[in-house]
């Protein structure tokens, strides 16, 4: 049953079109940038664990994509039988969420962080 699983996720995730894995990517990592933003910016441990929490919980209800993340899904998914080749994970979901996730930082986290404190 967990093989099973772990096949449809890496199918699932390298069938997405280039569009939407990059949506998905740019939401990804403003979640996880915002997760470890507050982290950081909290004093105490309860803090802390709210601000990583709640972050990482959404990304993983939505379904956004992380390019890291995916870098152990679909090859766990390829080692359980998905009929799921390395060119169409790097060409299918690394690289468009890479890109995604590069953006998210950058537009979502920086620009943002730079607007707002200008530093």
């Amino acid at each position: 049953a967990v093989s099973a699983a772990a096949a449809g996720v890496a199918v699932a995730k390298v069938s997405a079109p280039f569009a939407a894995a990059v949506a998905k990517g740019v939401l990804g990592n403003w979640l996880v940038c915002l997760a470890v933003w507050g982290a950081t910016a909290s004093q105490t441990v309860t803090g802390k664990m709210l601000a990583v929490t709640l972050p990482v919980s959404a990304f993983v209800a939505l379904g956004f994509e992380h390019s890291v993340a995916n870098m152990l899904l679909i090859p766990q998914g390829m080692l359980a039988g998905a009929p799921v080749s390395v060119p169409q994970m790097l060409f299918n979901n690394i690289i468009p969420v890479t890109i995604g996730n590069t953006l998210g930082a950058a537009v979502f986290v920086v620009c943002i962080h730079y607007f707002a404190y200008g530093r």
